[in-house]
């Protein structure tokens, strides 16, 4: 399984992007804003589980060296994401277009689609990553809305960088 070399381009920028924002904003204590979860979304659709799991785990190491923060956190909860992206894939979108080798895109799968693609993947990660920064000792009343936070600009931050990218073409 090849990858372009475009890919590779987007996600070194997306990573840079992403350590950018883990050691220059500080955004708050109810928000954590990820924009490398789009390299493993935007994956093409080939890509079997096993290698698509190596890839967000090295994904996620990159952006916890980059970002400065505890070391597997990333990498962790993208592995727990990319463990559900084929079925979550399956369900979202239309038997015809999974079994393209295309990648998932709004303008592939369309909005409505690849926007509840997303905003599952995206809890799923934001849920680990939550969690295991926790680790139990905050209470549910700051994790909860935590969750629900980073989740909502998230899922927008991700469909919308997946917007300016993407397939150019539209399914027939």
């Amino acid at each position: 399984m090849r990858i372009s070399g475009q890919h590779i381009v987007t996600a070194i920028l997306l990573l840079l992007a992403q350590a950018l924002i883990d050691n220059s904003i500080h955004i708050g204590l109810y928000l954590y804003a990820a924009v490398f979860p789009v390299i493993v979304l935007s994956l093409p659709y080939r890509f079997r589980t096993i290698p698509t799991i190596i890839i967000a785990f090295a994904t996620g190491l990159a952006a916890d060296a980059a970002g400065g923060g505890v070391l597997g956190l990333n990498a962790a909860a993208l592995t727990a994401a990319a463990y559900f992206r084929k079925p979550l894939i399956a369900i979202t979108t239309n038997k015809d277009i999974f079994e393209k080798e295309e990648r998932p895109s709004p303008r592939a799968i369309g909005y409505l689609g690849f926007s509840a693609y997303t905003a599952i993947f995206i809890l799923i990660f934001i849920t680990v990553y939550v969690l295991l920064d926790s680790m139990g000792i905050e209470p549910a009343s700051v994790n909860i809305p935590k969750i629900l936070v980073s989740w909502a600009v998230n899922t927008a931050i991700a469909v919308a960088l997946a917007s300016l990218g993407g397939n150019r073409r539209r399914p027939s």
